[in-house]
């Protein structure tokens, strides 16, 4: 993986040399007092130009595409809750955690699609995932001594409102 992260580098790097390059000849040629071949340079090269941008743009999204999903970010969690939705009610398996240690939200649902969402004491929202039938969605957080609310954040049916949980961070 580090030679690919390498070779893509290196493509990366020589080109945008490249590019500097005539960007560097295009200015120090306009300096001369030659603004007419400049104007014909752009006029005639605008199908490069346009094409070197692809290419920078391309290479440039497949050098992110190495870093996804940032496993090396990743951390290790310490707990493991399991959060399952359904109409108007969370069930979670523990409502205490533990402080200031990664702790991953498996999160799903029984009927409709919902979304977990996670706010603090003072009513800022900390993380959201959707929780969908069939599928375990992952959040990994590490969290500070508190209690924290659980509120549906997508529309699930008449008693939406009323779709709350709380879980307490403990020291």
């Amino acid at each position: 993986m580090d030679y690919l992260r390498l070779t893509y580098f290196s493509i990366w790097l020589l080109l945008a040399i490249s590019v500097l390059i005539i960007i560097f000849w295009i200015i120090k040629d306009s300096k001369k007092g030659n603004p007419e071949k400049l104007a014909k340079f752009l006029s005639k090269n605008r199908r490069w130009a346009f094409i070197a941008i692809v290419i920078v743009l391309i290479l440039s999204f497949s050098i992110s595409l190495i870093y996804y999903p940032y496993p090396q970010f990743k951390p290790k969690p310490v707990l493991y809750v399991s959060v399952v939705a359904e109409r108007y009610a969370w069930y979670m398996n523990t409502t205490k955690i533990p402080s200031n240690v990664p702790v991953a939200f498996l999160v799903t649902s029984r009927d409709v699609n919902h979304d977990f969402g996670i706010y603090d004491e003072k009513g800022d929202l900390i993380a959201q995932v959707q929780a969908m039938p069939g599928y375990i969605n992952e959040l990994i957080l590490t969290l500070k001594p508190g209690n924290y609310s659980v509120v549906c954040l997508e529309f699930c049916g008449p008693y939406h409102f009323a779709m709350l949980s709380s879980f307490e961070v403990i020291t």
